[in-house]
């Protein structure tokens, strides 16, 4: 714990402002957990079709992955953030008190979430900047353990407000993008992040599938993860509507179920990033893909709330080994004139699964049961496991290889 304590003395000031926003933006993170059960059980729509409105909302972080990863290697990544903040806000805003049709809902959810996306490259890259390549993990990891300390607490408060009003919910979110827009704009100089070199302004100019086939085996590194954390958001479509509508109980266990994820990563994350540290990134991949399969299965099996919480402890261990791994390990190996985009194509695959899943899950739920979707969040980790073990094998026979040619 005094080790802990000293290196994070050592991290840069600034870097305590990116975590306090991290901090207040999580635990005013009401809106996204709780959308499912607002558009089903507030607005009336069919379990389908908030399934697929939120897909089709969540293009917008897609175009928000992608435009933040652009602007912060041309521009500065404080101003990045300063307008995402700024567009979550009035896409939020939007939301809430528009009654119209469901095209709006969809169109305000796309706004809200196009600022949602934009922040993560932004942010990613400012720790990158501010921390030296030895503190980039531990860097890493005091980000995602400060992001979770939100969600200890903001989902639980966020489920006591949606029991009196939805309305509730969208305001507490919107208060606090705005507390974490003053952070920004007052804790941070303006000059972190962008790529302004002249010399590197035609390799700025490439395409983002450019630079993916430039760097193949980064590339095939970051986009496997969606296979993993493809179950968290799978799940966080699923686990308002199994424990409110299947298993029966009320809003605040949904809050609960996030808050003993939230606990988990509290507690584990400093041990776990003290034995991943100096290690084969594709074996600690391959790790939490086994911790991912193992908590699915507990769920499945089991099907039943007790199970629900079982299965969330041992796929929060994998969590945490795939959220530091994957931005250290891309901020390490990506060329210095592309660092945002590549980081950018991390979230990319977060904005993927949670594009892909809610309209898959919803269809299979509707068409077929919710056991047969839980099935599939099941498939997928598995499948991660054997990509990056795959993985794994190869740099092991290529390891002695070239310590062979360095004698």
């Amino acid at each position: 714990m005094f080790t802990i304590a000293k290196d994070f003395q050592q991290l840069p000031r600034q870097l305590y402002f990116i975590f306090l926003c991290s901090l207040v933006n999580r635990l005013g993170m009401f809106v996204y957990p709780f959308l499912t059960l607002y558009l089903v059980n507030g607005r009336g729509l069919s379990v389908a079709a908030a399934g697929t409105m939120l897909s089709v909302g969540s293009l917008g972080m897609i175009l928000g992955n992608l435009l933040s990863g652009s602007l912060v290697d041309r521009w500065q990544a404080k101003g990045v953030i300063l307008l995402s903040f700024s567009i979550n806000i009035i896409g939020y805003w939007g939301l809430m008190t528009q009654n119209a049709s469901p095209y709006a809902y969809t169109f305000f959810l796309f706004v809200g979430l196009l600022g949602m996306g934009m922040y993560g490259p932004a942010g990613s890259l400012l720790i990158a900047k501010l921390s030296s390549t030895e503190q980039r993990q531990f860097a890493y990891a005091n980000d995602y353990v400060f992001k979770n300390l939100g969600m200890a607490f903001g989902p639980l408060l966020g489920g006591v407000l949606a029991v009196r009003s939805f309305e509730l919910v969208f305001y507490g979110d919107i208060l606090s993008k705005t507390i974490c827009l003053l952070l920004i704009y007052f804790g941070l100089k303006a000059t972190i992040g962008g790529s302004q070199q002249k010399a590197q302004q035609t390799q700025n100019n490439q395409s983002l599938i450019q630079l993916l086939i430039a760097s193949p085996a980064l590339t095939v590194f970051c986009l496997s993860g969606i296979l993993l954390i493809g179950v968290l958001f799978g799940m966080e479509y699923l686990v308002p509507l199994l424990l409110k509508n299947v298993f029966h109980t009320s809003e605040i266990m949904v809050g609960a179920v996030y808050t003993l994820n939230a606990a988990i990563v509290l507690g584990a994350s400093f041990i776990v990033e003290r034995l991943i540290r100096d290690r084969s990134e594709p074996l600690m991949m391959v790790i939490s893909a086994c911790f991912w399969v193992v908590g699915m299965l507990t769920i499945v099996i089991g099907f039943n709330t007790t199970a629900l919480l079982l299965g969330i402890t041992f796929w929060s261990l994998g969590e945490i080994i795939y959220s530091i791994i994957l931005p250290a390990y891309v901020s390490k190996n990506a060329p210095e004139h592309c660092k945002g985009r590549f980081l950018a194509l991390v979230d990319l695959t977060v904005s993927g699964a949670r594009i892909v899943f809610p309209a898959l899950l919803g269809y299979i739920w509707f068409n077929y049961d919710v056991q047969s979707a839980l099935w599939l969040l099941t498939v997928m980790p598995t499948l991660g496991l054997l990509v990056y073990a795959s993985i794994f094998l190869m740099h092991s026979r290529r390891s002695p290889a070239l310590e062979t040619a360095r004698d």
